[in-house]
């Protein structure tokens, strides 16, 4: 159990900014930053802090201050995704339409 915590609460969530920031940016052929991610293991929630997803033009493609998951405690029986809370502060996304 003291590692479920210790592993959930300070080993992970530097693991996970770093792994999902380099695969976003692989995927979306963008620049990916992410300021801080806090993980709860008991309650089965993340938190993700200043993500910015930048255009190809270096603009702000996609950014929010803090998005707040929290995730059903049967999803991982059922192998469903089951969102319980959905919470985002200062969104941001860019529109552009193109001539074409």
């Amino acid at each position: 159990m003291l590692f479920y915590t210790i592993a959930g609460f300070l080993i992970a969530p530097p693991i996970v900014r770093v792994v999902a920031t380099k695969r976003l940016a692989k995927e979306l052929h963008r620049e990916v930053s992410i300021a801080k991610v806090r993980l709860n293991p008991y309650a089965f929630s993340a938190t993700v802090r200043g993500l910015l997803i930048k255009d190809k033009d270096g603009q702000p493609f996609v950014s929010w201050d803090e998005v707040y998951v929290n995730l059903g405690f049967f999803s991982l029986f059922t192998r469903t995704l089951a969102v319980q809370e959905f919470r985002t502060t200062q969104p941001f996304l860019r529109v552009q339409v193109n001539r074409d």
